[in-house]
């Protein structure tokens, strides 16, 4: 009952703590596959726009003016973009910002020839209504807009390094493609970006409670995305103490669930979306599942309560475990030799015979009667008597095996069930034991004459036999050859 209280205790508090810990990561992940699929609207949305205005353009060879105003209507369609912009080879380009200047609903356009060329600025109302022109020499060329070299690399599209972006002010990076002519030279490179504070807002609307902050990180682990706007350019991590024990790379598709002091956190990898990043949630767990921490404290609260009983129970286990353990012994063995009582000895036969049946053996009776022990008590009286028991006792424990079973029959009558190979070994043991138990005797009473032991022995042959037929065997055994001789042993059947 103790092992069974201690283990319902340890259960319930490893129910309990993990029970929360399986709520929360379960949530956690939950929030980060929402998430995710917030980060891919707004990665998708600059995808679409940057490849089906490239297709656009190889289609229909505009110019820039007609670009100019395809990338007006572009950003006032697709709220999740912040940028979409056209660079040229010869340096020139042309741009459209969503919130740059006004109100976040507001667009500004720049087409420039490129550093040392004019520039043309012109904002636009959200609907797009225009409002006011400047013009001003250009200090940027196509190479200074951040997506240039990588795009004009490549024939697919491609996601640039984050970094601080001259046309918003934002921190991010470019989906970027070029624009090849029929034999296969850039004509002009196209490039969008989302816009990092509206996903910012998207992924931290997650449902983790107040506490909850989502981020986004490059592949050195630097905050590209936090719930509050950056500043200063992109930033390491660890200044912002995103930190996590399991840590996600850009290519772990599986969310790595970890903590961070107080906090719980999950990672995961965004390369799946196209993109070297690692979205990471972190959130406080009472926030995250308050009832299952409410149910937590009850489930440590029993836990508590039932290793209190454990203790309690377990001191009144070891004030009574001393009288309990005599009863016992009291109950099985024979108060003076020690030896199994006959009734323990009958219940423990069967399993006894059976285990020498299975293990490829046979079981073997041996009863062993004291020759003379009655001349013993007369001559020197009870006391010695009880002292041959004894004797008798501890030279039998002593000659057979751990598995063997040895019982004080009766009287000066005695018995042993030996696991042995076959009958032949069994003879042979009983003549050892019955032979110990004599030298023992005759070192403890050297003077009595005639004290000796006569022992009969049966086999139990089959896995289910009956201890008590065989003892009667061995005991007809006994008595027949006593009639011949005293002090042998004698089998069953000669």
């Amino acid at each position: 009952m103790l092992v069974i209280m201690l283990i319902v205790t340890v259960w319930i508090s490893a129910l309990a703590s993990r029970g929360v810990e399986r709520v929360v990561e379960g949530a956690l992940e939950s929030a980060a596959g929402t998430a995710l699929g917030r980060v891919e609207e707004y990665l998708g949305s600059s995808e679409d726009t940057t490849t089906g205005l490239v297709r656009w353009m190889r289609q229909n060879d505009p110019t820039m003016d007609e670009v100019a105003d395809r990338l007006l209507v572009t950003a006032a369609v697709d709220t999740a973009l912040r940028t979409v912009a056209v660079a040229y080879p010869d340096g020139s380009w042309v741009a459209v910002t969503r919130g740059v200047s006004r109100d976040e609903d507001a667009f500004t356009m720049v087409k420039s020839e490129g550093t040392g060329g004019a520039e043309t600025t012109t904002a636009y109302s959200n609907g797009l209504g225009r409002l006011e022109m400047t013009e001003q020499t250009g200090e940027l060329g196509a190479e200074d807009l951040g997506f240039w070299t990588d795009a004009a690399a490549s024939y697919e599209l491609v996601w640039t390094e984050p970094q601080m972006k001259e046309l918003s002010g934002d921190i991010g990076s470019w989906a970027a493609q070029s624009v090849r002519d029929d034999a296969g030279d850039v004509s002009a490179v196209v490039a969008s970006d989302f816009a990092v504070d509206a996903m910012a807002e998207a992924i931290n609307a997650v449902s983790l409670g107040d506490s909850a902050e989502v981020y986004i990180l490059d592949s050195e682990r630097r905050v590209l995305v936090a719930p509050t706007p950056l500043e200063g350019g992109v930033q390491d991590a660890k200044e912002f103490t995103v930190s996590t024990s399991a840590p996600a790379t850009p290519d772990d598709a599986a969310v790595e669930v970890g903590v961070d002091g107080d906090m719980s956190t999950a990672e995961v990898g965004l390369e799946s979306i196209g993109v070297s990043w690692v979205l990471h949630l972190r959130a406080v767990d009472t926030e995250v599942s308050p009832d299952v921490v409410t149910l937590r404290r009850a489930l440590g609260w029993a836990a508590a309560i039932l290793f209190g009983m454990f203790i309690g129970a377990s001191a009144i286990f070891f004030v009574l475990w001393r009288p309990f353990a005599d009863m016992r012994n009291a109950a099985y063995t024979d108060s003076l030799t020690g030896l199994l009582r006959r009734g323990r000895f009958i219940e423990l036969a069967s399993a006894t015979i059976l285990e020498a049946h299975r293990g490829g053996g046979i079981a073997y009776v041996v009863l062993l009667d004291l020759d003379n022990f009655k001349g013993l008590n007369d001559a020197q009286g009870h006391d010695a008597g009880d002292a041959a028991l004894v004797v008798v006792g501890r030279a039998m424990e002593a000659e057979v095996r751990r598995k063997d079973l040895v019982s004080r029959w009766g009287g000066d009558e005695f018995v042993a069930l030996l696991i042995v190979p076959d009958a032949a070994a069994g003879e042979a043991a009983m003549e050892r034991l019955r032979a110990g138990v004599a030298d023992a005797l005759e070192t403890t009473f050297p003077r009595q004459q005639g004290l000796g032991v006569t022992a009969g022995g049966a086999p139990a042959e089959g896995g289910w036999d009956d201890v008590e037929e065989l003892i009667t065997l061995a005991d007809e055994a006994l008595i027949e050859g006593k009639q011949h001789a005293k002090s042998r042993s004698y089998a069953a059947g000669y």
